[in-house]
């Protein structure tokens, strides 16, 4: 099934912010690098790493398979990180040609056939977000990871996920999509409403002419978290659709994270996020009722 405006000329770049993630921000790049269909472009937007990512994005620029297909833009490092920011700098810096683009983390492992898949669903749905599972990996040594990009052998890491539904591990998810509720049910066919909850870019396609129309992300979520869901959001009220395909899947890498200090991000972001749209159900129920921040809504 496809839309009756499918096209035949996608043109896709893929965006990629980073901070100081050398070690995973290696493992996507040659997830790229082992893509089926070479035919994209990927603009990676570097806040100010220190741990060699520099050097290392500088001699990917040299080498012979990333000359012309490799944008690399820098800001500086933000004390409390700048997600939207650096991600709308990415965004900036796509060539002019590009018609969709897939956004995805630096800690992020994509699938061998993964651009040819976005390729024929952005061909078949042009005008549609577009959505695919995240699978969270748990703890392995990266070596590992690495040996099964090499090897194509993605599928192997994905029967290593727990059949479970995400916890935190070290302040890290490990288990299926965080969107138990549309990957684990009936997947909804062709296009439909886009639904703000749905709305997590990790894994995700857009339009350049609807993130054009949006004017991107909102740099006013400073830090961790809901910049991602408000741009769903004003997508949403735009009347946006979106296709879901559990096809195109990515794995996240696990590594530790400083939960208790995000945890507060997300919280204030997520003050944000109510105060711009109200108190959505799927809102709500992501509230720390005893955060100092929704002191007035417990009133």
């Amino acid at each position: 099934m496809s839309s009756s405006g499918a096209i035949t000329d996608v043109r896709l770049a893929v965006i990629a912010p980073t901070a100081n993630r050398l070690p995973t921000l290696r493992l996507l790049v040659e997830s790229l690098a082992q893509q089926t269909d070479s035919d994209f472009r990927t603009v990676i937007s570097d806040e100010g790493s220190t741990d060699g990512t520099r050097e290392y994005l500088d001699h990917l620029t040299r080498m012979p398979a990333w000359r012309e297909r490799l944008t690399v833009v820098r800001s500086a490092l933000s004390p409390t990180g700048r997600r939207s920011r650096t991600r709308n700098v990415a965004l900036a810096n796509v060539p002019v040609d590009v018609t969709h683009v897939l956004i995805v983390d630096s800690d992020l492992v994509l699938h061998p056939e993964a651009i040819r898949l976005w390729r024929g669903l952005f061909g078949a749905w042009p005008d549609a977000v577009l959505i695919g599972e995240v699978l969270w990996l748990p703890r392995l040594e990266l070596p590992c990871i690495d040996a099964a990009i090499r090897e194509r052998h993605v599928e192997r890491l994905c029967e290593m996920v727990p059949d479970v539904r995400p916890v935190r591990v070290e302040g890290t998810h490990v288990g299926q999509d965080l969107r138990v509720e549309l990957f684990r049910g009936d997947i909804p066919e062709g296009r439909v409403g886009l639904r703000p909850e749905w709305s997590i870019v990790l894994n995700s396609g857009f339009p350049m002419s609807l993130l054009d129309r949006l004017d991107g992300f909102d740099e006013s979520f400073v830090g961790y978290g809901y910049e991602d869901l408000d741009l769903g959001a004003r997508a949403a009220a735009l009347g946006a659709g979106a296709v879901i395909d559990r096809s195109v899947r990515a794995l996240h890498v696990w590594h530790p994270r400083n939960w208790s200090h995000e945890a507060n991000e997300l919280q204030v972001n997520l003050d944000r996020m109510i105060r711009k749209h109200g108190m959505q159900p799927y809102l709500e129920q992501q509230v720390d009722w005893d955060h100092p921040v929704h002191k007035e809504r417990r009133a």
